[in-house]
């Protein structure tokens, strides 16, 4: 179970007996009347009276712990044991690039470390990678090399109570964005009458071409490795 959730203890008791955690009373149900005899668990202990079961409410990580119900509904007392851990929710993953350059790129995830918890890549269901540490003060991170056109991968930080999953596209972390062409026109006169000129342009990227087309065919195209260089442009 993780913080903020309920629990159910899978035992009950109908008329009388007590609950216990790591052997100190927390609770007592006498003639069909709950008491709750410690001051941590007022308010967040419950008792159906109809069913019988004990509930705690909006658990917290020291609410972890061996729990003990003593049923007195005969004459005899039958007792219960349960073990009650609480994790912590787990945080979403954050991914990060850290090289685009082809035919690979490389990503990053990390993750804030807790107890169990463990940090995975998946792809199409089968996990890659996966780290965990005991070092609970150090953040888990896993690096990828993500292969050109290949299936999402997934980022995956779990604990026994919880999972949080980002899923990650190539196209989004492999690729730099291109930015929206411009268009400039210019007027002058020819020897045929007037005439007019267009001038497109756009900012320069890796593996960026900049292209006139007409009904799918391509009329002129261009592109520059020099990623110094501000702009493509074309004129038509």
């Amino acid at each position: 179970m993780h913080c903020g959730r309920d629990s159910q203890l899978p035992t009950t008791v109908k008329t009388r007996g007590y609950i216990y955690q790591n052997d100190t009373q927390i609770a007592r149900v006498i003639a069909k009347y709950l008491d709750i005899t410690s001051s941590i668990f007022r308010g967040r202990v419950q008792w159906d009276s109809s069913t019988g079961f004990f509930s705690i409410t909006g658990l917290k990580m020291e609410d972890s712990g061996q729990y003990k119900v003593q049923n007195w509904d005969e004459q005899t007392a039958v007792q219960s044991l349960f073990q009650l851990t609480v994790y912590n929710p787990v945080s979403t993953p954050q991914v990060s690039s850290r090289n685009k350059m082809k035919p690979t790129c490389s990503v990053l995830c990390s993750v804030e470390n807790g107890r169990e918890v463990t940090l995975s890549w998946q792809r199409e269901g089968e996990t890659l990678y996966y780290t965990s540490s005991p070092d609970l003060n150090t953040p888990l991170s896993l690096p990828l090399e993500i292969e050109e056109n290949s299936a999402p991968y997934s980022c995956v930080a779990v604990n026994p109570a919880i999972n949080k999953t980002v899923t990650v596209r190539p196209e989004e972390f492999c690729f730099d964005s291109v930015s929206k062409p411009r268009i400039t026109s210019t007027a002058a006169e020819g020897y045929q009458g007037r005439c007019c000129s267009v001038l497109c342009s756009v900012e320069n990227g890796r593996e960026v071409t900049l292209s006139w087309q007409r009904e799918g065919e391509t009329l002129d195209s261009t592109s520059s490795p020099d990623l110094n260089a501000p702009c493509l442009s074309l004129w038509r």
